[in-house]
């Protein structure tokens, strides 16, 4: 098997691993997990043990504690300002960018066999994306107008119409 492959023995204390897949900044990830094992060099006798994964959405926290001093740590999958929102609403922003609904992301998400957002969380991200969307949209449309004018009086293309 896979695990007999690298030789790896399971921990006793692992009995709940979180199931399915992840999407993770490695980059980060990296650091923290060596802030975590770097531990046992500082505890005399004890390292940090895996206890609990939870999650909301695409963010997942990995939840380690010392089996001698009792420390605990959490790993965060993800390093952006506010973990939460900047995942979630990015995948609701691409989302909606590609056409897609709460349904079919999930359904995509799914077949990758990644954790996706309920529709009430969706629905809760969603909501300011297509307001942000709203509100670029009619800037550029109000600067595209502009540009219009410009050019139009530039080139004197402009036919005034006075209706009385």
């Amino acid at each position: 098997s896979y695990s007999n492959y690298f030789d790896i023995v399971k921990e006793t204390s692992i009995d709940e691993l979180p199931s399915g897949r992840r999407i993770v900044d490695i980059s980060y990830v990296l650091q923290e997990y060596e802030q975590i094992v770097l531990h046992q060099t500082r505890c005399t006798g004890g390292k940090m043990s895996f206890v609990k994964g939870t999650g909301q959405g695409l963010l997942s926290r990995l939840h380690f504690k010392c089996t001698n001093c009792d420390k605990t740590g959490i790993l965060i999958t993800d390093s952006v300002g506010d973990e939460i929102k900047e995942i979630n609403e990015s995948l609701v922003w691409g989302s909606i960018s590609v056409g897609i609904d709460q349904q079919q992301c999930e359904e995509l998400l799914s077949v990758l066999n990644v954790p996706s957002l309920s529709a009430k969380t969706y629905t809760r991200y969603s909501l300011p994306v297509k307001n942000n969307w709203q509100a670029h949209l009619a800037e550029k449309t109000r600067q595209t107008g502009e540009e219009e004018k410009r050019i139009a009086l530039e080139k004197d293309h402009v036919t005034l119409y006075n209706s009385h």
